[in-house]
Formats: C-alpha cells, structure tokens, sequence
C-alpha cells in the first residue's frame, strides 16, 4: 500500500518543485489578451486555456462545455499551484483573435474526447489550438502540439502568472 502512495507522489513534488523553482527565481507576468495559459494536471498531462481578459480564461470541460472561469476555477480538480502563461522573452504575448474565438464558443458543448479519435472530437488542447488558428484540427490534442506550430515565432517560453495565492485558493 506505502509503495503506490509514493509513486503517486512523486508526480505531485515534482509539480510542486517546478513550480517552486518558476515562482521563487523567474520573473512573473500577466497575461495579454488572447494569451495561451496552461496548467498540471498531475505529472506531465497539462491543462490548457485561452486567457480574454480581466482574469478570465476560456476553457473546455471535460464535459465539453466552454466555459467561462476564473483562475481557480482552470486549476479546480488539479494538482496545479501556478498557471503558466506563453511569453517572448520575459513579457507575456497574446493572440487577440484567438480571445475573440474563444468568448465566441462560450456556452457552447462541444464533443470532448481526451484523446480525440474522431474528426469532431476535442479536448482542450485541440479547443485551444482552433482559438489560435481558427480551423479545429482533432489531430493536434497535446500542449505539443501547439508548441509545435506556435514556439519560436510567436512565443518562446512560459512564465508564471503574477496572481496573488488568494486568487487561486
């Protein structure tokens, strides 16, 4: 029984430790309108969401609802400490039309798949990724797969959201 509650922890310091490490010694910044935020989950599964504005992000649910929340709502039900927020060298960047497609679907229920197998499905990720390019693409479900397509030309790192703890717990 001791043995699986520590290999479930160790995802959970690791996260903590991260974060430590991105909160103590890295700048933080807050986001621009449109930009790409993501959180842990647990171990290296992330969370993703567009940011539209006065600490509201869009998401999608599990239940495939997009909805609108607030920065504690997006780590509810997470072992996130920190959001981290796309960045070009220490200043937040944003994509305001993604924000517009985004504020777009809220309300909306969409076909939720974690790992969408289907060309209707998607998880947040693949939400994430329509906001930004405008064409919804079931193929790209991971935070790699936006980094892929958005890093280096439009963003080049991740930093923590400036929020005070209270905003978050």
């Amino acid at each position: 029984m001791a043995l699986p509650l520590v290999i479930l922890g160790i995802p959970a310091a690791l996260n903590l430790a991260e974060s430590f490490v991105d909160n103590v010694f890295y700048d933080k910044v807050i986001p621009k309108l449109g930009s790409i935020l993501y959180c842990r989950l647990y171990g290296p599964t992330t969370h993703t969401g567009i940011y539209v504005g006065e600490n509201q992000i869009v998401e999608l649910l599990g239940s495939g609802e997009v909805r609108l929340s607030t920065p504690k709502q997006f780590i509810s039900g997470t072992l996130a400490v920190s959001i981290y927020v796309s960045c070009k060298g220490t200043q937040a960047v944003g994509f305001p039309e993604a924000a517009q497609r985004a504020r777009a679907m809220v309300g909306e229920t969409l076909h939720y798949s974690g790992i969408p197998t289907e060309s209707y499905e998607r998880n947040c990720h693949a939400f994430v990724y329509e906001c930004l390019t405008g064409t919804h693409d079931s193929d790209k479900w991971t935070l790699l797969d936006i980094e892929s397509k958005f890093r280096g030309a439009f963003f080049d790192n991740w930093r923590v959201w400036d929020l005070d703890s209270s905003t978050l717990f």
